[in-house]
């Protein structure tokens, strides 16, 4: 008789493990079905808002959804880079031709520019009010010594007109081959 309640006893405890272990790891699958990819890869799973902004993400997440669901192209963006591009965007609203994001990859290219690593007439250039500009020439190089100076616009680069032109392909231009 007590071999039967002890069997009963172990039975009734390894069942409650059973449920309880199911329970728990069925609970941590779907947490983490709820964090999105784009939360894990920007390390933004589980941050809270700041207080002190009160402004509503709902048309940004719509947008968000739209794209996600109707976007018709042969490439379309991840979410990383729907990130990264959306971050820009903030950025760039500033209006402030020196704030800028950079997502990962540019930022290395950017680091590597301005690292020495590449040869340059060394000055720094960006689009201002539409106009390819120099935004300040770096001491001790030949744009400083040619006495190139922040504000002068750059309208053509080897007689190429520079309105149409990024600051990249400007660049390439400048450094030439």
């Amino acid at each position: 008789m007590w071999k039967d309640r002890r069997r009963i006893y172990a039975i009734g405890a390894a069942a409650i493990l059973l449920f309880g272990g199911s329970f728990f790891a069925g609970y941590r699958i779907g947490a983490d079905r709820g964090v999105s990819e784009t939360a894990k890869a920007t390390n933004l799973a589980g941050k809270e808002n700041p207080p002190a902004v009160a402004v509503s993400f709902e048309p940004f997440w719509k947008v968000w959804n739209v794209i996600n669901e109707k976007y018709a192209a042969t490439k379309v963006p991840t979410d990383e880079e729907k990130v990264w591009g959306a971050i820009q965007g903030l950025a760039a609203s500033l209006g402030d031709p020196y704030t800028v994001f950079l997502p990962p990859e540019e930022k290395k290219s950017f680091d590597q520019e301005i690292s020495g690593n590449f040869e340059g007439v060394g000055m720094e250039v960006g689009i201002k009010e539409k106009v390819l500009t120099v935004i300040a020439p770096l001491k001790g190089n030949p744009a400083e010594r040619a006495g190139i100076q922040a504000g002068d616009k750059i309208l053509k680069i080897d007689d190429k007109i520079t309105a149409d032109m990024t600051v990249e392909q400007a660049v390439k231009l400048i450094r030439g081959p």
